[in-house]
Parts: C-alpha cells; structure tokens; sequence
C-alpha cells in the first residue's frame, strides 16, 4: 500500500495560498450576498433562502448568515 507523502510549503507557497484562501472568501460572501439581494432561490423555484442554500451549499440558514455578515464586516474594513 502507497503512503502519500505532503511536502510542507515554503513561505512563498504559503503566502501564496494564504491569498488564495482570502480571495476565495471574499468571492465566497459576495456572491451569497448577490444570490440572496438578487433572490437566486425564487428564480430556482426554492420557497426559502434557507431551502436553498441547504440543498445547494449543504449549509443552514444561519451559517450563510454569518458568512453574509462577515462579508458586510470586510467591507466595512476596507
């Protein structure tokens, strides 16, 4: 049986992740944001916000609010 091996990062490579990561949560709230201002559910045929993104995000209702609510913070910040 093969063992797979995970070379650790040198810090340019995980500089670079780190600004992949940052960048893919900021597009990560922008879009919720837009899906949820633009109604993305009802255009889907959900009933709910809620249904929506549990059936497309496996995520409840109350995390995509926070996530939502961490994007209205990073905004603020910057």
């Amino acid at each position: 049986m093969a063992t797979d091996i995970v070379k650790a990062l040198n810090k340019e490579e995980a500089q670079a992740l780190t600004t992949r990561i940052k960048t893919s949560v900021e597009s990560l709230w922008q879009l919720l944001t837009e899906a949820k201002e633009r109604r993305a559910w009802e255009a889907l045929n959900y009933v709910s916000w809620a249904e929506y993104v549990r059936v497309e995000f496996d995520m409840n209702r109350q995390r995509s609010h926070q996530l939502l609510n961490h994007g209205v913070v990073i905004h603020q910040l910057t």
